[in-house]
């Protein structure tokens, strides 16, 4: 199991767990307004709405360990493409890390994982 998909398990289990707080939260604030009970309403009022801000903030860690899984996926899989040229003669390729400082030069920065270099 790699740590992305660790990530996004731990992320949506909590977001779940998050979420049936925030309704036990809530179904308990109304049953103390019902019995008039207005001290604990008031506290199950804000801890539930505490409750949700954290949902919120654990569903935006969710997306966004999907995101980075997804582009990670991406990357790996499909590779980037390489720097375009003008000229035919001069080829280009797309490598993980720096090229040979002799022979090379940089053309763009980092693009993902890749860096776009082309052969002058």
């Amino acid at each position: 199991v790699s740590l992305f998909s660790l990530l996004i398990i731990v992320s949506l289990s909590q977001l779940v767990l998050a979420f049936c707080i925030f309704r036990l939260g809530f179904f308990f604030s109304v049953i103390c307004v019902l019995f008039w009970l207005d001290y604990f309403a008031a506290l199950s009022f804000y801890l539930s709405l505490i409750t949700l801000i954290l949902l919120w903030s654990v569903f935006s860690l969710a997306l966004l360990a999907l995101y980075l899984a997804l582009f990670r996926f991406v990357s790996m899989h499909f590779g980037c493409q390489p720097a375009g040229l003008s000229s035919s003669a001069k080829s280009s390729q797309c490598v993980v890390g720096p090229p040979p400082i002799n022979d090379f030069e940089i053309v763009t920065d980092m693009v993902g994982p890749c860096l776009r270099w082309q052969r002058v």
